[in-house]
């Protein structure tokens, strides 16, 4: 594997298994250079990018994990739920305990925004009402349609 290093610490480090062995500059690029309405004084000039890299070829060997297939997937007998329906396949994701819990993160959220916005912006948003348990369901099966 080849990898890079470079002394310059705002330069961006990569490793890459490619072999090319072109090397690109990007020149100083100045606020007068690109079309703008900041004055002068705001703009300040780009720092030099530099791609200039010390490329070697180094080993490695990745660290490999055992899996052990008994401790994953879902826990549930998939097999035995043939004859079941799609709700009861959704509902093993999305219990009433992960319901609930989108529910509190919803209205939540809601409470955050509405204390952090202005009148003028928060004149634009329609009333709110806390959602429920049964507003959730409504909506995922909404989206999901």
């Amino acid at each position: 594997m080849a990898t890079c290093t470079t002394n310059d610490p705002h330069e961006i480090q990569m490793d890459s298994e490619s072999e090319v062995d072109s090397d690109m500059e990007i020149d100083e690029v100045n606020s007068s250079d690109i079309d703008s309405d900041e004055s002068d004084d705001e703009a300040a000039p780009l720092k030099k990018q530099s791609t200039d890299r010390n490329w070697s070829k180094t080993a490695f060997t990745p660290h490999l994990f055992h899996f052990d297939e008994q401790n994953s997937g879902v826990s549930l007998d998939i097999h035995a739920m043939k004859s079941d329906t799609p709700l009861d396949f959704f509902e093993l994701f999305f219990d009433e305990k992960m319901i609930d819990l989108i529910v509190q993160e919803t209205n939540k959220y809601q409470d955050i925004f509405t204390n952090n916005t202005t009148h003028k912006t928060a004149s634009h948003q329609a009333k709110w009402t806390q959602t429920n348990r049964s507003e959730m369901y409504t909506f995922l099966a909404t989206v999901m349609l």
